[in-house]
This record gives structure tokens, sequence and C-alpha cells, in this order.
């Protein structure tokens, strides 16, 4: 997942190899940033790590990736529109591995890059099953790190159930001390009016 703003961006560390396993061109500022002696080491600790790109060189490449999942555009998501979007992108790998199939041993050796697309979109997919994990908080309950860089804006889907269970534990509240004041007046009511 990638995330752009004016003057900083950031990508996660998965992405940043997943790149590289497509021999995608990746500046040597950004490798410098998170290889150590060359290899960078990718682990269930360090997996969903947004590393921070700021110069020009490393943003203008940021902004050109066309493979990874944009925050922005996925943030106001709800959790049935990334489901279609990752079943759109599941269609297109079908309608891909049809085309390429058909195709002669000629033509395959000439149309590789239509595999390296269709590995691609699966990786979205895992992105985007990655980030509705995220929103839902499946992460947190594994101990799996997964937090966005300071200053970023929450999905829409997490400050609305922030919103529901705040409002949720008002209304209990509310409930309870309504309860309360009701038990009171009865009790009240029983002692003086008793004959």
């Amino acid at each position: 997942m990638k995330i752009v703003r004016r003057n900083v961006g950031y990508i996660q560390l998965d992405d940043l190899v997943t790149l590289s396993e497509f021999h995608m061109h990746i500046p040597i500022s950004i490798i410098e940033k998170v290889a150590d002696r060359g290899l960078i080491k990718v682990t269930d600790v360090n997996r969903f790590t947004f590393i921070k790109l700021s110069p020009r060189e490393e943003l203008d490449f940021l902004k050109s990736v066309e493979g990874l999942i944009d925050y922005d555009e996925v943030r106001d998501l709800s959790k049935e529109e990334i489901i279609a979007l990752a079943e759109s992108y599941e269609e297109e790998r079908i309608r891909i591995a049809n085309d390429f199939n058909a195709m002669s041993l000629e033509d395959r050796k000439k149309n590789r890059g239509m595999m390296n697309y269709f590995a691609l979109l699966e990786r979205k997919q895992y992105a985007l099953r990655n980030f509705q994990w995220f929103i839902e908080g499946v992460f947190k309950r594994e101990g799996i790190e997964f937090s966005l860089p300071k200053g970023v804006e929450l999905p829409r889907q997490m400050t609305e159930s922030k919103k529901h269970k705040r409002l949720g534990f008002k209304k209990v509240v509310a409930s309870f001390t309504s309860t309360k004041k009701t038990q009171n007046v009865t009790n009240v009511s029983d002692k003086y009016c008793k004959s």
C-alpha cells in the first residue's frame, strides 16, 4: 500500500519487496533506507511498516507506481466496496489467464509481462484483504503490527466504528441512569405511600 501526500510519501515494506520481485527500478535511496548489507529482511514484525519517502526522486517514483493499492483510493470504501474491488481484480486475472492460455507458445514468450501483471493483481487482492483485516482489528488481535504513519487519517470504517461504539456507550449510560432514576422514584413512592 502506498500513501502519497504533498511533500512526503509512504510505502509498506512488503510492497517494496514485491516491486523488487517484479524487477521494477527502485531508486537506490529507497533501498538504502531498508537494506541491511544489500538484503531487505521482511518478517511478520515489519511486513506492514510504512517507509517514509521524501526526496523528490522518491516521491516521483512512488507516484508513478501503478501496481500498488493507493490508500486514498480505498480509505473511504465500505467492506462491500473493498470486496467488489478485489473481485474485479479476480475477474481481470481470469481474463488474463484465458487470453494467455489461448496463445501459441511463441506468443506466450512474447507476452510474459501478462503473467507478471496477473501475479501483481493477486498481490493487490492480498493488500485489500490486509487493509480490511487492519480495519477489523484482525492484526491487532494476532499481535501483528500494522499502523498508519502519524498524521494519516484513519479509514472511514474505523472512524464510524469508533463513533458507533461511543454512541452505544452513551446509550447504555443514558439507559442505566434513567433506570436508576425510575428505581429511585419507585423506592421513594413505596416508602412514603405505604398505608
